[in-house]
């Protein structure tokens, strides 16, 4: 029996605290530059390494969107479902479980044992109305 002992990082530190302080799953992107503010040279082939590695150890779970974008979160967050802005993508968590399906509702042999649920929408930030522009004053 082999046991591997993964050594801890400054990389897989910062990127394991960044998606565990996250309001939701992360993509590569957003993960590379928010960490790249304490590690200007970290690369994305190690950011996607490391994400590899907290997956295997369980550490952290992939998320796929609607789409086929993938992106991370920790995976003792429990039961939730996700919020996908349209405009900027910005994808949060919420909780609670909107969705109830009853066994009687499915057609016959069919059992539910998991689900996924991502609302699309506008977030507060790109559906709030533009500022509005105070009007020219006319020289006298």
């Amino acid at each position: 029996m082999s046991i591997s002992i993964q050594r801890n990082t400054r990389q897989r530190e910062i990127l394991r605290r960044l998606i565990a302080e996250a309001p939701g799953p992360q993509s590569v992107q957003e993960l590379l530059g928010a960490a790249q503010t304490e590690l200007p040279a970290l690369g994305i082939a190690t950011v996607y390494r490391t994400l590899k590695l907290l997956e295997e150890a369980k550490e952290i779970r992939a998320v796929v969107l609607p789409g086929g974008e993938s992106r991370w979160e920790p995976s003792d967050r429990g039961h939730h479902h996700h919020f996908q802005c349209r405009a900027c993508s910005k994808v949060i968590d919420f909780l609670g479980c909107p969705l109830h399906v009853h066994a009687d509702t499915l057609p016959g042999g069919f059992v539910v044992e998991t689900h996924e649920v991502t609302l699309i929408g506008l977030c507060p930030d790109c559906s709030a109305p533009p500022a509005r522009k105070a009007p020219a004053r006319k020289k006298a």
